[in-house]
């Protein structure tokens, strides 16, 4: 439909939605009925994937994106929305999907980067990769949809990320760690730290569990998600293919992050 008010032009018609389901579309200020129809003819060809990348928020898109996430691990579940829901919806969430730039995100990352956390510290690098790695994800399910047909953070620089040198608990870190409170992002025991470890929990129901982790290289959640049906005593043999973490106070079971380690085999 095609009308004329206040000294301009202006159409209404209906789209389908991501859903199917009809919406209403009316845009006016158009100077001429050519114009208007012109627009109107433009809004009738979209598809419904295209019309939602011009007319969704990011905020709309990344929270719909998110109940689409069904065959993810909860806790990357869980990490993607602090992500959306701390991050990005704060910043951009307002811009529409498909209008988004580089530019808008270089600004947006620069602003994160100089806001400190709750805790005062500044934010690493770390973090900003897998802000810009949900945001990645999100924009790549957006491309797959037909929705837009750029993604615009897989654009943005970001400083790498440097993992922390694992160190030797050695005298000198212990008495820094033990006067000043700091120790190193990654350190490890010494042969004579461990032995004294399994030494002060031998009359421990778990000693067997701290021997297993400490000897074998279990993961937290690997240990904990270990089930006689995975052991094979007369074989001397363990198989990792369960793990247990936990969201908030609900336990989640499932697999390690590789589908399955290889058995150990060894005398306790």
């Amino acid at each position: 439909m095609l009308e004329r008010g206040h000294g301009s032009w202006h159409y209404r018609c209906y789209v389908p939605d991501l859903s199917g389901r009809a919406v209403q579309v009316r845009r006016g200020g158009f100077t001429s009925q050519t114009a208007a129809l012109a627009a109107r003819k433009q809004a009738l060809a979209e598809s419904r994937e295209q019309y939602a990348g011009r007319t969704w928020t990011v905020a709309r898109w990344l929270r719909y994106w998110l109940t689409t996430r069904a065959a993810i691990r909860p806790t990357t579940l869980r990490a993607y929305t602090q992500h959306v829901e701390t991050h990005l919806i704060p910043t951009i969430g307002g811009l529409r999907l498909a209008e988004v730039t580089s530019r808008h995100l270089t600004a947006m990352f620069a602003e994160l980067a100089a806001t400190p956390t709750p805790t005062g510290q500044p934010r690493s690098a770390a973090t900003l990769q897998r802000i810009r790695a949900t945001l990645r994800a999100a924009y790549n399910a957006a491309i797959r949809d037909g929705m837009v047909t750029d993604n615009p953070a897989r654009r943005v620089e970001i400083p790498p990320t440097r993992r922390p040198h694992a160190v030797v608990w050695n005298p000198a870190r212990v008495e820094q760690w033990r006067t000043a409170g700091t120790r190193p992002a990654v350190a490890v025991w010494t042969t004579a730290q461990l032995t004294e470890f399994l030494d002060a929990v031998a009359d421990d129901p778990l000693y067997p569990l701290w021997w297993l982790i400490v000897l074998r290289g279990l993961r937290r959640g690997e240990a904990a998600g270990l089930r006689w049906q995975d052991v094979d005593l007369d074989r001397r043999q363990l198989s990792i293919t369960t793990q247990r973490t936990t969201i908030g106070y609900q336990v989640i079971e499932g697999p390690p992050p590789a589908a399955a380690r290889s058995p150990w085999t060894g005398a306790p």
